[in-house]
């Protein structure tokens, strides 16, 4: 830690993250449970109560960050603290857009003005900024006490609504043909960044791979449940083809919590289906046998025939691939039952 100019606080980051949120842990580890990510929580409170625990009143560690907060104006102290509930590592402009429900240009001027406090520092990324752990756990300190709950949720909603938005339509972007199988997503109420082109879209997924893990987690753990299985189907195909499988395996696994935790069979059926196949690009047969099978017996209990037919064509595949072909044939003759019984002559998932 060291003092900037007029005596802002400027703090180094650590290579090691002193304290870190749930949704922040669970962008780092992909693999981590929804308890490892609630302890990450926990932790926060109990880092700067420790950093305090000397009482000189030079280094008390909420004094001296509160010399660079109480300097804000209203909109750039309210703008730090919303940017604490954000959950992955970094953010931009159209982030803070969204937990304020204002403008990406005013966003701008307002992560500026953070930066020159030395709250946020700048990312290599242009217009991407980051946020000392010691300083998110304070700003959370403070939305905490100063915002209300309903204040809080509604920023974070329109955040998740935000980034949910922006994948549906660069995937649309990338993948048009299979844009009626996944989640019809309302157009959102914030500004939204461009990714009408197969650059800008596939950029965007790419950088905010971490970010999206992190919403994943947190919407899965905190009361947003439909958000994580639609943002899991949603991302389904570009985190398989682009071989990003600890990522997905996590956002899938976050899936199938919501889906379990809401009682919505239905995704509970695409989760298992989609972690079967991520097992299955990855050699694990037994495993992904085993997930596709109970994907199945979801598919067939809430009617759904397509995804009763693509996962049985992908129970053949693994067959296919373990050298078991009579049986394979004959997952995949019945898919194809199903297929030509319901108009549709393929399963491209």
């Amino acid at each position: 830690m060291r003092f900037g100019p007029g005596g802002s606080t400027r703090l180094t980051q650590s290579p090691n993250r002193l304290c870190s949120p749930a949704a922040e842990f669970a962008a780092a580890r992909p693999a981590a449970s929804l308890a490892d990510l609630a302890g990450g929580l926990a932790d926060q409170q109990r880092r700067l109560d420790v950093l305090d625990a000397g009482g000189d009143p030079r280094t008390e560690v909420r004094a001296v960050f509160s010399w660079s907060y109480r300097h804000l104006d209203a909109s750039a102290a309210r703008t730090f603290r919303l940017a604490g509930l954000h959950p992955g590592p970094d953010f931009d402009s159209y982030a803070v857009a969204a937990l304020t429900g204002g403008t990406a240009e005013r966003g701008r001027q307002l992560l500026g003005v953070l930066a020159r406090a030395h709250l946020i520092q700048p990312t290599t990324e242009p217009g991407r900024y980051g946020m000392h752990d010691l300083l998110r756990a304070y700003a959370c300190e403070l939305v905490a006490a100063r915002d209300s709950d309903a204040e809080r949720r509604a920023a974070l909603t329109r955040l998740f609504d935000h980034y949910l938005h922006t994948a549906a339509a660069a995937m649309d972007t990338l993948i048009p043909a299979e844009r009626h199988r996944r989640p019809h997503v309302p157009a959102a109420a914030t500004p939204v960044p461009p990714v009408a082109s197969t650059a800008g879209a596939r950029g965007w997924l790419d950088a905010h791979r971490a970010t999206l893990v992190a919403v994943a987690g947190q919407t899965a753990a905190e009361g947003w449940p439909s958000h994580a299985t639609r943002l899991a189907t949603i991302l389904f195909r570009h985190l398989k083809v682009s071989g990003r499988y600890p990522e997905g395996r996590a956002i899938h696994s976050y899936a199938l919590h919501a889906a379990q935790s809401s009682g919505d069979r239905g995704a509970q059926a695409d989760a298992w289906r989609s972690l079967g196949v991520l097992d299955a690009w990855q050699g694990r047969y037994e495993e992904a046998a085993g997930q596709l099978r109970q994907a199945l017996a979801a598919f067939r209990e809430t009617g759904d025939l397509a995804g009763e037919a693509r996962t049985l064509g992908y129970l053949g595949i693994v067959d296919w691939w373990q050298g078991d072909y009579q049986q394979a044939a004959g997952q995949i003759q019945q898919a194809l039952v199903i297929f030509a019984a319901t108009g549709s002559g393929r399963w491209a998932r």
